[in-house]
């Protein structure tokens, strides 16, 4: 009888294991699989706001307020980090935070490795 207990015993705690590492298993193939989502969305959103840029650019006559609008609503929906860079080659960024976004160093830094990683900037008067 004793032995029937601890038979039942080990066989409640390997279900209570395997249970345990199904719910890992379906939590971190859930977790991948939103965290590549999120991942494409936001490509998706820069990839756009640059195209909306260069349309702005490339246009006979730029408006100016549109451009502060995208930027506007960039900075209060999409939260996409922007770094200008003017004719004197002073840096502007957004969306770093407060005190990154008026930081030169970090922001040549940042921008250095966005050059490294193969990406084309967008360039224009403005």
């Amino acid at each position: 009888m004793k032995i029937n207990i601890i038979k039942k015993s080990n066989i409640a705690k390997v279900l209570l294991f395997v249970s345990g590492l199904v719910v890992v298993v379906i939590t971190s193939a859930f977790t991948a699989y939103f965290a590549s989502r999120l991942a494409e969305n936001e490509r998706n959103n820069v990839i756009l706001y640059a195209k909306a840029i260069e349309n702005i650019q490339n246009a006979d006559n730029p408006d100016p307020q549109l451009e502060l609008q995208i930027l506007d609503l960039n900075h209060s929906v999409n939260k996409i980090k922007i770094i200008f860079e003017d004719e004197l080659g002073q840096l502007s960024g957004f969306n770093f935070g407060e005190k990154k976004d008026n930081d030169q160093e970090y922001l040549m830094k940042q921008k250095e490795k966005l050059l490294k990683s193969g990406f084309i900037p967008i360039e224009g008067e403005g």
